[in-house]
Parts: structure tokens; sequence; C-alpha cells
């Protein structure tokens, strides 16, 4: 598999901030409507939407690429797997990257020092973290599609399936061979593709399936400016 993954992680850490700023924005305009400031209430009001639209265009573009690029079909239930999906695709990748590099000539027999732990070689990383994403995968795969049937368990599935994602990445054998490879400089291509995984695993964007990003609950004077965003 091969896919531009620094540009797609850029997109992950954009929409992991993103994510993180509506708080601001929600807080600023409950103040508004406590101080019952029709004027700060419009602005507030008017500075969230613009957030929103920008976490949407990020959206939109990470849909362009997960969609086209991954083998889960071209239909997903909610932004919480599309970032699932974006992730499987940088680990993916890496890891095929990660082969080229220890098994490449630049390697001049550095590797072997590599795989004297957990790993017996990089077959049996790759094929064992292949594994384990195909198991994060059916986690909520087969809950796609169910929201006349059991929407929640859906999202109860995404929600393992996240946790399994960030546990990848912070509390496994993967992760103690990727922090080793990041410390590598003296082998920049082994450090770079450890870091572009580490960098995708660990990103936190487990947001709810079917909620809004953005409530507001305006008071009786401001309803023309408030609602769910």
């Amino acid at each position: 598999m091969t896919f531009d993954t620094p540009c797609l992680i850029q997109q992950l850490q954009e929409l992991e901030q993103q994510i993180s700023g509506v708080r601001p924005h929600a807080e600023a305009l409950r103040a508004a409507f406590d101080r019952q400031d029709l004027g700060q209430t419009i602005c507030a009001k008017l500075d969230a939407e613009r957030h929103l639209r920008a976490l949407a265009l990020t959206t939109e573009c990470l849909k362009a690429r997960v969609l086209r690029a991954d083998d889960l079909g071209v239909e997903f239930g909610s932004l919480s797997e599309l970032v699932l999906r974006a992730i499987r695709i940088v680990v993916l990748t890496e890891l095929d990257a990660l082969r080229d590099v220890v098994s490449g000539p630049a390697a001049r027999g550095r590797s072997r020092a590599l795989f004297q732990g957990p790993f017996q070689s990089v077959d049996d990383l790759t094929g064992c973290v292949r594994d384990e994403l195909h198991r994060i995968v059916l986690r909520w795969l087969d809950f796609r599609g169910t929201e006349c049937v059991s929407r929640t368990a859906y999202r109860d599935a995404l929600r393992c399936a996240h946790s399994a994602t960030r546990a990848l990445g912070t509390d496994s054998d993967l992760a103690s061979f990727l922090r080793l490879g990041v410390t590598r400089n003296d082998w920049p291509a082994l450090e770079a593709v450890c870091k572009r995984m580490l960098a995708a695993l660990t990103i936190r964007i487990d947001v709810e399936p079917d909620l809004p990003l953005l409530v507001t609950t305006p008071r009786s004077h401001a309803t023309s400016t408030g609602g769910a965003l």
C-alpha cells in the first residue's frame, strides 16, 4: 500500500486540534447567553460557525483521501469511524515502509538488533500488527449501518476500537519498538517511519457518533441566535 501518510497525519492532527477547540466556543456562547448580551452572542455564534466550517472542511478532505484508499467501502457511519480508518491506512502504509527500511541495503546488518525482543523479524512484527488492526476493525465493522437495529452497539464498538488503537501506540510491543525506533537518529529512515506511526496511533479523536459537536441552549431573548451546531 502506498499513500501520502505525512499529509494524512497532518489532517488528523488538525482535526484533533479543531475538535478540542470547540469547547472554548461553546463556553463563550454560554457566557454570552448568561450575560444576556445579544451582540456578544451573535459574535460568539459567528466565531463558532467559522470554526465548525473549518472543521467540516478538514473532515471532507480526510474523507476524500480515506474512502478511496482503504478496502472498507465507500460508506462510513461517523466521524469517529473515519478517524479509525485513517489511522489504519497510515499504519499499514508505514509497515510497508518499515519493511523496506530494515530490508534495504542501507540497513547494513543493523536491523538484526531491532528484532531480539518480542518480534523476531520484520515479518513477525508486520504480521502481528496487521492481525491486531484487523481485530480492531472487526470491533465496529459488523455494526456499521445498524441505525435501525442497534446504533448504541455501533457507538460502543467504536469506543472500544479507539481504546484498542491507542493501546497499540502506547502500551504494546509495537509501541516499545516504535519508541526505540524514534531514538535512532543514526538511522533517519527508521526514525521517520517510527515517528509517523506513533503520531498516527496517538491521535485522540473519539467523538461520539450522532452527537453534535456544539450545542447551545439560548435564553428566550436570544432564540434567534442559538441552537445546535
